[in-house]
């Protein structure tokens, strides 16, 4: 389990340098996994402990705010969060900027789409939002095959890890999915990892078949 902790926290550190989207999507998946080990793994105890470290972390990070939001990478990793102290809404500038790229297209562009993706070297309507783009795009049943092209790679990984919590797995796929699409395309990078996680999956199969 140690091990496991350390390369999560390692990772989730290096994910906030990266960008403050993959931290929030990283913490909703770890909170989603523990409460999948506790319910189906009576692991409760682990749950409550990681709880209550996590909370402790929280109050010695708000303690120690004033003097942690001097440093350039910490204020910038937690903006939403020094804000939220601040004004007790939590925002960030670039949150901000992303709500008003909620465009609202017409009946006819919902349907059938505009046929534009960029123009003049920007996004069609300035929107960064990802599930937005092939909307304005194919339109509404574009869209919708589109997004189906991960099915067949979700089927070949759920049955052949059916034993291995293969539902837990897809479920998670589609959350970060959803969440990634809110601030930019990721359905082409979801995919091209699902695909090389089929392909892994089948080589294991085959090499265990042999043996």
């Amino acid at each position: 389990m140690k091990p496991y902790v350390l390369r999560v926290v390692i990772s989730l550190i290096g994910t906030a340098l990266y960008g403050r989207i993959g931290f929030l999507v990283s913490l909703v998946l770890i909170a989603m996994t523990l409460l999948y080990v506790a319910i189906f793994y009576n692991k409760y105890g682990m749950l409550l402990s990681i709880c209550g470290v996590g909370i402790l972390v929280i109050i010695l990070f708000v303690a120690n705010a004033q003097t942690l939001r001097q440093i350039n990478s910490i204020n910038w990793m937690f903006e939403g969060f020094f804000n939220y102290l601040d004004s007790g809404k939590f925002s960030t500038k670039s949150s901000t900027v992303l709500m008003s790229m909620f465009v609202h297209p017409s009946s006819q562009t919902i349907l059938f789409g505009d046929g534009y993706y960029t123009v003049m070297g920007k996004y069609y309507m300035s929107t960064d939002v990802g599930f937005l783009r092939p909307l304005l795009f194919f339109g509404i049943f574009g869209e919708f095959l589109y997004y189906l092209q991960i099915l067949p790679l979700l089927k070949a990984i759920y049955d052949r890890l059916k034993n291995l919590n293969a539902s837990f797995f897809v479920m998670s796929v589609v959350v970060l999915l959803v969440l990634f699409e809110f601030k930019g395309e990721s359905l082409m990078t979801v995919s091209n990892m699902l695909f090389v996680i089929t392909l892994a999956v089948a080589l294991k199969s085959r090499i265990s078949s042999q043996l």
